[in-house]
């Protein structure tokens, strides 16, 4: 069957959706339903609800969460890391000499 101009089809399985569920966003990010459902009540993914239980998610929404830098800082390697905690009593490190056993 080919296409008419200006007739609207659905997505076929090579195409991706227009929007997504609940379940397919968690899959998607690899986080709990929940934590979608979480992710849309405290404003950081824009959905859409339908009706009382049915929520999509534009696709648009996902990828700019997806694309949208994160607000988690990384991990400081060894040699970003601030002076090691001492006791007290402790010499400073810099005054400390090991000797050969």
């Amino acid at each position: 069957m080919k296409p008419v101009a200006g007739e609207q089809h659905w997505p076929g399985p090579q195409q991706s959706p227009l929007v997504y569920t609940v379940g397919e966003v968690a899959v998607r990010l690899k986080v709990s339903a929940g934590t979608v459902r979480n992710m849309i009540d405290h404003g950081q993914l824009y959905a859409l609800r339908l009706n009382v239980r049915r929520i999509v998610i534009p696709k648009w929404a996902v990828d700019d969460l997806v694309g949208r830098p994160s607000a988690i800082t990384p991990l400081p390697t060894c040699r970003e890391q601030g002076p090691t905690r001492t006791r007290p009593g402790d010499a400073p490190a810099s005054t400390v000499t090991r000797t050969a056993r």
